[in-house]
């Protein structure tokens, strides 16, 4: 018996097949590199510069521009699924930083152009009625965008507007406090929010006031503190919301500045800014002569916006990674990961909406009429980069307790 013991003791110790600490704790260090493909687009370039100036993360810095200006493509163009059904451009991102990170600056970048632009449309829109207040011809506001509202208030601001377009963008955590508060706290929907991705219609009935009737569409995205994220995971609640947002909380440089001071030029942002404004200003000349059999203004709702499709390589692109991913799809309903199952279902429409705003902003910013193609290349691309972000999804929802082994342990504890 003891030689049996001495021989045991002498083997080498058994490992575990995976680190324990690993259920509770992170194990990726958070950083995420942008395909390069990506790095070559105009959001891109404007990225890696901003990023440097702001020593911000280039992936986290990339997101956030792409989703305010996907706020200025919305307004004037829609692309198509295969089939031919249009959905809005518009998308909806979660960005998540420290604080003292310059996050309403990078912020302040993004959506610059677009709430000059709709201001500017605005303005005209309130000439114009002064002007034809006597024959009758009103035209209603463009919704610009708010940073802080309820669904009810956004539902009744849509009911005064020319469509019902939203935008909410925001570099506090207190924007989604009112649009996703928490349990118990106070009544809500987020109908709006979750009908105004796909661009599908809504109907409010408020007594006692106005609300909105029609096809919602639109783009939200919060630039704000850690935990944002997991704000979106509670308060979709298997409703299908938090599946429609793209997440990105990369490790932070916050301690390892080196506060260089340097800054954006105007030269530097002006291709980006005048894409984003041509976008809102074509969107404005449609809203004055675009008119139907009867002389009535045409609403610009997705099926009446400039029509973009992918080419067939890419639709035959897309369907090939969707059945690439199928088995994974699979394995995934099989363990009830069905936040990231139902995420990656929408691998489809959120390629197409990715690439459609690289695609519009690429091409305003050259100058040149946008084709209603979207070349294979930025298809790939944002296949590519729906992966890395599908990756780190996967990551955050484990480290939230939204799926994985740490919420098996807490639903244990529960029980």
């Amino acid at each position: 018996l003891e030689a049996e013991l001495q021989a045991i003791e002498a083997r080498d110790p058994a490992k575990a097949e995976r680190n324990l600490s690993a259920m509770f704790s992170s194990v990726q260090d958070g950083t995420i590199s942008l395909p390069s493909a990506i790095r070559q687009t105009v959001i891109g370039k404007l990225a890696q510069r901003t990023a440097h100036c702001l020593e911000f993360p280039e992936a986290s810095a990339f997101l956030a521009l792409l989703g305010t200006a996907s706020a200025s493509v919305a307004t004037s163009y829609a692309v198509q699924y295969r089939t031919g059904s249009p959905i809005p451009t518009g998308l909806y991102c979660v960005i998540e930083q420290p604080p003292a990170t310059q996050k309403s600056y990078l912020l302040e970048v993004g959506l610059n152009a677009y709430s000059k632009a709709i201001r500017t449309h605005n303005r005209r829109i309130s000439a114009h009625n002064a002007d034809q207040e006597e024959k009758g011809d009103h035209l209603f506001h463009a919704f610009e965008n708010t940073t802080d509202a309820t669904a009810a208030a956004l539902d009744m601001a849509l009911a005064g507007c020319s469509e019902g377009r939203f935008v909410i963008a925001s570099a506090e955590q207190s924007a989604f406090a009112s649009l996703f508060p928490e349990a118990n706290s106070f009544a809500t929907t987020n109908e709006l929010a979750l009908k105004g991705y796909p661009g599908e219609y809504v109907s409010g009935i408020r007594k006692g006031r106005a609300a909105f009737n029609g096809m919602a569409s639109g783009s939200i995205v919060l630039v704000a503190q850690p935990g944002s994220a997991k704000r979106v995971f509670s308060a979709s609640n298997g409703t299908g919301l938090a599946e429609r947002f793209l997440y990105l909380s990369a490790a932070t440089l916050l301690g390892h500045r080196a506060l260089h001071g340097e800054y954006l030029t105007r030269e530097e942002r002006a291709d980006f800014e005048r894409a984003c404004s041509e976008c809102v200003t074509e969107y404005s000349g449609r809203i004055f002569s675009t008119t139907d059999m009867d002389g009535q203004r045409i609403i610009q709702d997705p099926e009446n916006l400039i029509q973009l499709r992918a080419t067939p390589e890419g639709y035959a692109m897309i369907l090939s990674e969707r059945r690439r991913i199928e088995p994974r799809l699979g394995e995934l309903q099989a363990r009830g990961e069905m936040m990231l199952l139902s995420w990656l279902g929408k691998l489809e429409t959120h390629a197409l909406k990715i690439a459609s705003v690289l695609h519009v902003i690429d091409c305003r910013a050259a100058d040149c009429k946008v084709p209603d193609l979207i070349p294979p290349s930025l298809i790939r691309a944002s296949l590519d980069l729906l992966f890395l972000l599908g990756d780190h999804l996967e990551h955050l929802l484990h480290e939230s307790g939204e799926s994985g082994d740490a919420a098996e342990v807490e639903a244990v504890f529960k029980l």
